[in-house]
């Protein structure tokens, strides 16, 4: 079925991918930079939806090059009424902005981390470490850590409690403690009965982090994420101060559907369509969001990071692993495929799965996206709410040239040669072709998406360029991958068989 196949496409992508680290000095062509700028332009100029702030964006593709840009304002002019006014702060491509539940990615990260040091086993339930009944009598405390992570747990998400809203616009600038944020969420399933997407369970899962490790959760971001990466503008903004890391965009964001929530802040809401919301204390809603959704980015750090963890360099290949192999066959009603603090989907492109997460709450949008098979990695990051990341994410990929993927294929086998196979897809047969950079001993094997070797096709020393025709007779229809092991270290490709 297709979403097994994909799921375990995105597996063999981390099993078989080659990790190269592109380093900060390599740019992509500058012909190609000139046509993703465009790209973010051109939703900024758009007259049917201008963005009323701004965007910036950041584009890997590993081993090849990596290009980041902005567009807009990090800050409209107003006037004293709230209004908009021409002109404002330019957004830059250093401008910080709110990645909201991009955050999930990290702390999915964490926690499978600190399972994998013996801190808990997935499988405990949550009432072993934290009082969630004395938190809120109406959750259950034997909703298990892998639950929570799968968003199996049967909890409301707490940002579309009513209770939280009235809270949190009525005392902006509190400083929330997440058991307060815990106690305004609902039960709405039994645990376990379906995956429902909800930020309460890494409220929670956050907690846990905190509670075993007697460690906030900003200093275990920090010193097994941040700082290992030279993540150096990311912060967790529910705890830490933004210091001396830049400036954060101002929030800007169609607050129509939230009137009768913003009234109780007296906040100006002329015009009553699209309005500026920079006014508006984000004291509240940063603390609020906490590990679901407090941390703060540039668009360059957040593509690093996502580089990072999906190329195999944030944590380790079982960490890795066990956040591939989590994502689930059904579809949720966002249109994503939910894993543990990841999701997949073809929102960006229709015929490449991407996975990563998206985050979105007030003033803010963000989009975080990994391609396996090609390694390119896209960050998206406005502060208009109006925004649709996803959209802007599409139409940076489709400008992405072809021959930069072909030039990542040549850097692939880098030292050990070039290799091809025609037909692809292929009926009853497969041509190989390999040059050697030097003689060397090879094996070409191929494996299904489980990562399980199906088939031998060549083992010896290759001394010269070489041909020969396989049969793929006995191989069902579908996607494999193509292993070619050298003595430089090992190289795929995809191979459909029809």
């Amino acid at each position: 079925m297709l979403r097994s196949f994909w799921r375990n496409a995105l597996l063999a992508g981390v099993l078989f991918g080659i990790r190269v680290d592109i380093g900060s000095a390599q740019t992509l062509p500058s012909a190609v930079q000139t046509r993703l700028q465009a790209v973010l332009d051109s939703f900024q100029r758009n007259p049917a939806n201008p963005y009323i702030g701004g965007i910036s964006a950041a584009v890997r593709i590993e081993g090849v090059g990596q290009w980041e840009g902005a567009t807009g304002f990090a800050a409209r002019n107003i006037d004293a009424q709230n209004n908009l006014l021409p002109g404002g702060t330019p957004f830059a491509p250093d401008t910080l902005a709110r990645m909201y539940s991009v955050t999930k990615t990290f702390t999915a990260a964490l926690i499978l981390e600190l399972a994998e040091e013996g801190y808990f086993h997935l499988g405990d339930s949550i009432g072993t470490y934290l009082p969630l009944r004395t938190i809120n009598p109406q959750l259950s405390g034997a909703v298990t850590i892998r639950q929570l992570l799968s968003h199996q747990s049967g909890f409301s998400d707490y940002v579309f409690e009513q209770e939280f809203l009235a809270l949190t616009a009525a005392q902006p600038t509190r400083n929330w403690e997440p058991e307060e944020i815990v106690a305004t969420a609902r039960k709405i399933d039994e645990v376990g009965a379906r995956r429902k997407y909800s930020s309460t369970n890494y409220i929670l899962l956050g907690m846990l982090a905190e509670a075993v490790t007697q460690t906030p959760a900003a200093e275990l971001y920090r010193t097994r994420f941040f700082e290992p990466l030279g993540l150096s503008s990311m912060y967790f903004a529910a705890t830490e101060p933004r210091g001396n890391r830049g400036k954060l965009a101002a929030p800007h964001e169609n607050v129509s559907q939230f009137n009768p929530i913003f009234q109780l802040t007296q906040q100006p809401l002329f015009p009553d369509t699209v309005t500026n919301i920079s006014r508006l204390p984000f004291e509240g809603v940063a603390s609020a969001a906490y590990t679901g959704g407090a941390m703060v980015s540039t668009a360059r750090d957040m593509a690093a990071w996502g580089a990072a963890l999906y190329g195999g360099r944030a944590t380790s290949q079982a960490v890795l692993d066990t956040m591939v192999n989590s994502l689930y066959d059904a579809i949720n009603a966002g249109g994503d495929y939910l894993g543990y603090g990841i999701t997949a989907d073809q929102r960006i492109n229709d015929h490449e799965f991407f996975y990563g997460h998206g985050g979105a709450a007030p003033g803010y949008r963000a989009l975080l996206g990994y391609q396996p098979d090609k390694r390119i990695t896209l960050a998206v990051m406005s502060n208009y709410g109006g925004g649709d990341p996803f959209e802007v994410a599409r139409r940076l990929f489709e400008v992405l040239p072809a021959d930069l993927v072909t030039a990542l294929d040549a850097a692939d086998l880098s030292g050990s040669g070039a290799m091809q196979f025609f037909p692809n897809p292929a009926t009853d047969h497969v041509t190989w072709q390999f040059t050697p950079a030097h003689p060397m001993p090879v094996q070409l094997e191929v494996y299904d998406l489980r990562g399980v070797r199906v088939k031998t096709l060549f083992r010896g020393m290759v001394h010269s360029a070489t041909e020969q025709q396989f049969s793929t007779v006995g191989l069902s229809a579908g996607t494999y991958v193509v292993r070619l092991q050298t003595a430089a270290g090992s190289f795929s490709r995809k191979l459909v068989i029809r």
